[in-house]
């Protein structure tokens, strides 16, 4: 998770997300083949092109995909007007009929995990799901860009109150994302989220009133990474406290 610091990082209070969002986004499940290639070319774009955090060779179809994707449930957000797609994250949930599977997560780091901090939630095998490729494409929303403000009208649909179009079209996309992991871990029976993240990003999410907490030490995977653990519920009556347009958009 870590491309998702600076996304996070760029969230003022000063803009009304939701009603941002509802304008200009849209959230759907890659649950059709189209749909799942949508998400995968958008991944490419951001890690391999954007971000370099994977090698392009790799990815000869330019969609970047891995083993956790068939176990995966995944969404992207995508641009009303245009159809582009702009953001994309995914849920790794856990197989129930392979009771050796493990998350990506467990896999890193599970002879780490700190079991004292483990205690203090009530995890059920099968209701732990791990968030991972959360990405906001800078490029697509630039793209989004020169197509409404080729208009003539030559404004762009993505204007809205506060740090100006682009900023604030990458904040409620980051948001959406959000919100969406929300709903799809309610639909598929998820209560707790594992996430491997880089100490900032845990950081700038608490600003969010997503507070995750640490469950072992930092290690290296393409940089500092922290194995952290949510409740969702904890998160969510935070969220209801300190948060309250991150609350509505969810809603």
């Amino acid at each position: 998770m870590g491309y998702a610091e600076k996304a996070v990082e760029s969230v003022s209070d000063a803009v009304c997300f939701s009603e941002v969002f509802d304008e200009n986004f849209t959230v759907e499940v890659a649950d059709t083949a189209q749909v799942r290639r949508e998400a995968f070319r958008l991944r490419y774009r951001v890690y391999c092109e954007e971000r370099n955090f994977e090698q392009r060779e790799d990815f000869s179809d330019q969609m970047e995909t891995d083993a956790f994707d068939d176990q995966s449930v995944q969404v992207i957000v995508r641009h009303r007007s245009t159809g582009i797609p702009v953001g994309v994250v995914r849920l790794i949930l856990r197989d129930s009929d392979e009771s050796g599977y493990l998350l990506p997560i467990e896999r890193s780091c599970r002879q780490l995990f700190d079991k004292k901090q483990l205690a203090r939630f009530n995890l059920r095998r099968y209701s732990v799901a791990e968030v991972s490729r959360f990405a906001v494409s800078k490029t697509a929303i630039a793209e989004v860009e020169r197509r409404t403000t080729a208009k003539p009208s030559g404004a762009s649909v993505l204007a809205a109150p506060g740090a100006g179009a682009r900023g604030d079209s990458f904040q409620s996309i980051v948001l959406g994302l959000i919100a969406a992991l929300f709903q799809i871990s309610a639909a598929h029976g998820v209560d707790h989220w594992y996430a491997l993240m880089e100490p900032a990003l845990s950081r700038h999410l608490s600003r969010l009133a997503l507070r995750f907490t640490r469950i072992g030490p930092l290690i290296n995977h393409r940089g500092k990474r922290q194995p952290m653990l949510a409740s969702l519920a904890d998160l969510r009556h935070d969220i209801s406290v300190k948060n309250p347009q991150l609350h509505e958009l969810i809603r």
